[in-house]
């Protein structure tokens, strides 16, 4: 079924163009209606299906990309290794950022190792898990690359043990 809607942005007066900035989000729940018959000395189950749709509003091209690196370790997951990778957004504009993790042995680039992608909303957090198996167990350099698009380029200098 479609539904439409009109998203209608509150103070964007002339005299208080600046009031609002960046992105903002919502979800909205969808989820059908229905009647329960109830019958004596009987036990009816209903299955329910909800959908969650999210909105994002950009206020036009408005709002600061910024990300703080909260923490990082190398966790083993089953087999698998993991670089763990907690970001903040503290800017006001979502974005998607292109997260990934150079390691180096001595001077010598041993691979790129990307993360999935992931949505990034002003005040929120989000934790990569980036895979680095198959490399033989030892100490690296790393570099931890947040890129973000036009001046949104965020890097850390990372000392790892695998």
């Amino acid at each position: 079924m479609a539904v439409g809607y009109e998203i209608q942005v509150p103070g964007r007066s002339p005299e208080r163009r600046d009031s609002l900035r960046g992105s903002y989000w919502s979800t909205l729940i969808v989820e059908p209606t229905q009647t329960s018959r109830q019958s004596q000395g009987r036990i009816q189950i209903n299955a329910s299906v909800r959908y969650s749709v999210q909105i994002i509003t950009h206020i036009e091209e408005t709002g600061t990309k910024s990300v703080n690196l909260l923490s990082t370790n190398v966790r083993a997951e089953g087999e698998d290794r993991r670089l763990i990778a907690d970001l903040k957004h503290t800017g006001t504009r979502s974005f998607q950022p292109d997260v990934y993790l150079e390691l180096y042995d001595g001077g010598s680039l041993v691979g790129k190792y990307p993360a999935e992608p992931r949505l990034l909303h002003p005040s929120t957090s989000v934790r990569y898990k980036i895979p680095v198996d198959g490399i033989e167990a030892g100490s690296y350099a790393g570099v931890l690359v947040i890129d973000g698009g036009e001046e949104a380029l965020y890097g850390a200098q990372l000392d790892l043990e695998l």
